[in-house]
């Protein structure tokens, strides 16, 4: 089998308080009175127990592996995992709510159990416009030989392109692997995967809409007749309307010894390529079961953070930066490196773009030379001109000693950056914690925020997207065979359901008035650089008033019942009530 990609071992919500609050009409002055804020609600998943975090799925006598996370815009988190059956594996999802309750059924909503491979490979989940999740993943349904097949499920938990999905064969391949996945600016998904036939190998491209049908009459190949060299690991980003560019990787020669180069292709709405020749994204090789991950620029082009050989010294590993235009241009030939620490060795530990500050953020492993001890830094990229913006040698979170932390995934707030990493050298014993920095890479939070103490093995851990104040956080698990958590942590490092509004109000960037008001609302943005949409929710999280306007609203709430309410901009709330 030639592309074996064990998804185990590759690098890689405006939060509504929903308390109950009482008022009673006192019978004498009839004055409303606050009468209590239950700390937790039963209903309530999310627990600040870093001993428990949120089972999203961990059934004794059954393996629950490899999960997959994706963040809605509403701040609900999807959940993706393969669980153990009857020899083989099924893939089931789950969906948690802004307060970490299951929406769907305990078991999880069953996916597929059509045949699968005794082995698990890499897999992809995103997010599309419409709030749907798309998973693709490859299964052993046709012939018995590993090819492609693509799910999308609704808020709802319903699958909206069939029972059996959409099986993605290119026809001149004998197994396709490791799919990726691409939502256009049009809504469209583009799946990549990497197809083979006999010492063959290239990346297949199909294209699908919204509603289910396959787009493209042929599938799109970049693929080399003569066999000489060898394609695979495809991610992409949008671009344009309803283009799509594509990262990947050049392979020559064979394994242990191959050399693998990265290069780029940006391909129209009927999958023609664009560029006339692809482009090199760096002259430098990457590490042979490395995963590239191509990261937006929100136009048209992407980053990537890449490990490859110190210059000084091949066999030690080093981190660069690139960018890549939506035109096809580059920074320079080779990238930037992102940490120059000598007499230590660099790896990506992630990578996410910060539209806000136009920056790249580069999450690093740093180890010593022996890789027996290891720390956490993070550096900053200059987006225009790839220039470090943390010094040379990065900032360090964390440092590096036989403690071994190792920084697993950041997630990116309106003030600085979270980062998750697991504690222990140990891969079957470890716990796992947060740091934060903000832009200017300064710790924040006085000590590190413990988030799970169960001394177990982590693995695939992800973070969702900053919404509702609070980043969650989804991992693999063995404290009792293998299972499936989740933790949530706001951006002031409190895990668990927010009680008070105080971390949040405190923050604010923008006024509400009156308040307690009775027929009228005001909001208006302080800072005038708002760019979300205002918003009001009830006390049991329902959205009851969606402004079209960005930076203020004067709304009508005769119709409004008493009671308390919730207005939210972008990840700014404020909690006001109705006389």
């Amino acid at each position: 089998m030639q592309f074996l990609y064990n998804n185990r071992n590759e690098y890689g919500v405006f939060h509504l308080t929903i308390t109950f609050i009482k008022y009673i009409l006192m019978k004498r002055n009839f004055s409303l009175v606050l009468l209590l804020i239950l700390p937790v609600l039963s209903f309530s998943q999310w627990t600040s127990n870093t001993a428990l975090n949120t089972t999203v799925k961990d059934a004794i006598g059954t393996g629950e592996e490899t999960p997959l996370s994706a963040t809605r815009a509403d701040g609900k988190t999807y959940i993706s995992f393969f669980e153990s059956a009857a020899g083989g594996y099924q893939l089931r999802m789950q969906l948690l709510d802004t307060a970490g309750n299951k929406l769907w059924s305990a078991p999880g909503v069953l996916v597929s159990n059509l045949p699968q491979s005794t082995a698990l490979f890499r897999y992809d989940l995103k997010v599309d416009q419409n709030g749907d999740v798309i998973v693709a993943f490859q299964d052993i349904r046709t012939a018995g030989n590993l090819n492609v097949v693509v799910y999308k499920i609704d808020v709802g938990g319903n699958p909206l392109w069939g029972l059996v999905g959409i099986s993605l064969i290119d026809p001149v391949s004998t197994e396709g692997l490791a799919p990726a996945i691409g939502i256009t600016n049009s809504n469209n998904v583009i799946v990549g995967w990497s197809a083979n036939a006999g010492s063959n190998k290239w990346v297949a491209i199909q294209k699908i809409s919204p509603a289910g049908n396959i787009l493209w009459a042929n599938t799109q190949r970049v693929i080399d007749s003569t066999n000489a060299k060898k394609f695979s690991r495809p991610t992409f980003v949008a671009a344009g309307t309803d283009d799509a560019v594509m990262l990947y990787v050049q392979e020559t020669g064979s394994f242990p010894a191959a050399a693998s180069v990265m290069y780029a292709q940006r391909f129209d709405t009927n999958g023609a390529k664009l560029w006339a020749t692809p482009v090199q994204v760096s002259n430098k090789t990457i590490p042979f079961f490395f995963f590239p991950a191509a990261v937006s620029d929100n136009n048209d082009g992407f980053f990537v953070a890449f490990n490859t050989g110190n210059a000084a010294a091949p066999s030690q590993t080093d981190v660069y930066v690139q960018h890549v235009s939506g035109t096809g241009t580059t920074w320079n030939t080779i990238g930037n490196v992102a940490c120059a620490l000598a007499n230590t060795q660099h790896f990506v530990g992630n990578a996410k773009y910060d539209s806000s500050n136009n920056s790249f953020w580069v999450l690093l492993k740093v180890t010593d030379i022996s890789q027996g001890q290891s720390g956490v830094y993070m550096q900053k990229i200059d987006a225009a001109t790839g220039n470090v913006l943390l010094g040379a040698n990065s900032v360090q979170l964390l440092p590096v000693s036989a403690v071994y932390n190792d920084p697993r995934d950041l997630s990116i707030t309106n003030n600085g950056v979270i980062t998750f990493y697991s504690v222990g050298s140990n891969s079957l014993s470890q716990t796992l914690a947060a740091v934060k920095n903000d832009f200017s890479g300064n710790l924040t939070w006085t000590n590190p925020v413990t988030i799970c103490s169960n001394t177990s093995g982590k693995d695939d851990l992800t973070l969702g997207l900053f919404y509702n104040n609070q980043v969650v956080a989804v991992w693999d698990d063995t404290r009792n065979d293998y299972g499936v958590y989740a933790q949530n942590i706001t951006n002031d490092g409190l895990l668990g359901v927010v009680t008070s509004l105080y971390q949040i109000e405190k923050e604010k960037t923008f006024v509400v008035y009156p308040n307690p008001f009775k027929n009228n609302l005001h909001v208006a943005d302080k800072t005038s650089t708002q760019n979300a949409l205002i918003k009001v929710y009830d006390i049991m999280g329902e959205e009851i008033f969606w402004g079209d306007e960005k930076t203020s609203a004067n709304i009508n709430t005769q119709q409004w019942s008493a009671g308390v309410y919730f207005v939210r901009a972008g990840s700014n709330v404020i909690k006001v009530v109705k006389q």
